[in-house]
């Protein structure tokens, strides 16, 4: 999936960011692309090397719509 993220704050080592991703699922090659659409959209907080965001899924297979809501964590090596 390709997309943008977009830094709201930028403090010392704080950020707020939001984004969001499209693309297309590869795992049932069966069906047209247009069955196999997905994008998601989140909101997040990066405080030096740890990231937490909130993200919303949605993924198009055989015109059923399948939502996800999720926490991600991350943690940034330097």
């Amino acid at each position: 999936m390709a997309g943008a993220k977009c830094y709201t704050y930028n403090s010392t080592n704080n950020s707020m960011y939001f984004g969001a991703n499209a693309g297309c699922f590869w795992f049932n090659k069966e069906y047209p692309v247009s069955n196999r659409l997905m994008w998601s959209s989140y909101i997040g907080f990066e405080q030096g090397p740890i990231s937490v965001n909130f993200q919303y899924m949605n993924w198009y297979k055989l015109n059923n719509s399948n939502n996800n809501l999720s926490i991600f964590i991350a943690y940034k090596l330097n």
